[in-house]
């Protein structure tokens, strides 16, 4: 039983009812009455979800639903899935409540509130009017920079940019949802009929509106999970396959998009102190390796064009991202395992690992150095990286060897101590790849210590 169905056996005064005493009560408990009526009476759940929602907050994100795809949080999300984040919804829909057109956003609530549902095309022609109002207070303080700082001031902004990407995405709503209606919610990998269909409702949606046409292909790129490929629908637009001419085209925002995408992930590399953080750098390298790659091998990408000038400049980025983190790793490691042969007579102490304050960081480098060895290339740094990771073998393996010494010739006088580090060794060498490795470590510390 649907929603419409369900709901239409309660009159709307029960309706408000219902929601007045659901609003009224601990959110947490609410959800535990959703919870035991989805286990005993789906029907009662679904009224009492609907009931239990917040009504301005449905109202706004069913209007700005043609822009849900591209309203990604911009602290976690690439630039191309956040061109228009909550904030910027939030910050309009409150201008259009107070000012732009109360009228709309007030029938805005009542299509959601009531209970015989709503449909994202009845709302197609207010969009497209708030479209229009508000592109038209942007222009009218182009000149006024007094009025304009007022604007910006109102809408919580130093930049008007994503708040016309807002408008002109709902002035074009209705076109990309129609060139959208074939299109995969989630796209693997785009087949040659999907790439013809693709090809062909954007000539559709770019002939009613050439804004539409660019924003269908972003709408694409967002739905598809390797989003380079769009790239291949470019193949079938133009006839020359190179960022000369793409760059030229009203489609040259794709390529930048991705760009910019591949410049976020290089800031998200950094040095980390933590596992955590380590597998979000380790993210970052991979994606950053993937975009680029997947650009280069989509695309001819030309090494004196301007897309792939810029891709020049990212490697650029990423390698001292990554020379800064292979310094520091260096630096850590070299601290707490010093090289015995370079001691030059001076005594050489090992330091116990289990419980050094640099342990968790070490362990958070290494890791971010194994994890990323095989895209260390596409941050032209993959000798430097190689080079690295071989040293640090080198220093685990010699510290493994003093360490069995110590056991053997009995210099850690507590066995649970001398445990304590051979589990500690092992950690490390398992978190750089070393598994078998460490298994023989571990057994011939034992060895040395029944001998």
């Amino acid at each position: 039983m649907g929603k419409l169905s369900v709901l239409s056996a309660f009159s709307p005064e029960k309706l408000n009812k219902l929601r007045a005493f659901l609003q009224a009560i601990p959110k947490p408990l609410v959800d535990r009455l959703i919870a035991v009526a989805d286990s005993g009476d789906p029907a009662l759940a679904e009224i009492l979800r609907f009931c239990a929602g917040d009504p301005d907050a449905e109202a706004m994100n069913w209007f700005f639903k043609p822009l849900e795809a591209l309203g990604k949080d911009p602290d976690d999300s690439p630039p191309s899935l956040a061109i228009v984040p909550a904030q910027v919804r939030r910050n309009l829909w409150a201008w259009m409540d107070q000012e732009v057109a109360p009228e709309i956003t007030e029938r805005v609530r009542t299509l959601v509130a009531d209970p015989e549902g709503h449909h994202e095309r009845d709302l197609d022609n207010d969009r497209r009017l708030v479209a229009q109002k508000i592109l038209e207070a942007f222009k009218a303080v182009e000149d006024h920079p007094k009025e304009q700082k007022v604007l910006m001031r109102r809408l919580e902004t130093h930049d008007l940019t994503a708040y016309r990407h807002a408008a002109t995405l709902l002035r074009t709503s209705e076109a990309v949802r129609v060139a959208l209606r074939e299109v995969p919610k989630l796209i693997n990998e785009p087949n040659d009929k999907l790439l013809i269909y693709i090809r062909d409702a954007y000539e559709l949606a770019y002939g009613k509106d050439p804004d539409a046409g660019v924003w269908f292909l972003y709408m694409v790129m967002a739905r598809l999970r390797k989003p380079w490929m769009i790239l291949r629908v470019f193949q079938r637009l133009d006839r020359r396959g190179d960022d000369f001419l793409v760059s030229r085209t009203d489609t040259s925002g794709i390529g930048d998009a991705l760009l910019k995408d591949a410049e976020y992930f290089v800031d998200q590399i950094r040095s980390p102190n933590t596992m955590e953080e380590a597998d979000a750098s380790i993210y970052a390298v991979q994606m950053f390796a993937a975009v680029t790659m997947g650009m280069t091998r989509e695309f001819g990408i030309r090494k004196d064009g301007p897309w792939g000038q810029k891709l020049f400049a990212l490697r650029a980025d990423a390698a001292r991202h990554m020379e800064s983190i292979h310094q520091r790793t260096r630096l850590v490691f070299d601290e707490v395992l010093p090289d015995r042969k370079r001691t030059r007579g001076k005594a050489w102490r090992m330091q116990a690992l289990q419980g050094h304050l640099d342990f968790a960081r070490m362990e958070a480098l290494l890791h971010f150095l194994y994890k990323t060895k095989d895209d260390a290339s596409r941050a032209a740094v993959e000798g430097a990286h190689k080079t690295l990771l071989e040293h640090i073998y080198d220093r685990l393996d010699d510290f493994s060897n003093a360490l069995i010494d110590a056991i053997r010739l009995e210099k850690i006088d507590d066995w649970d101590e001398g445990e304590a580090q051979l589990t500690a060794l092992a950690q490390l060498m398992r978190v750089g790849g070393k598994t078998e490795e460490a298994t023989v470590v571990v057994r011939r510390g034992v060895a040395a210590h029944a001998a």
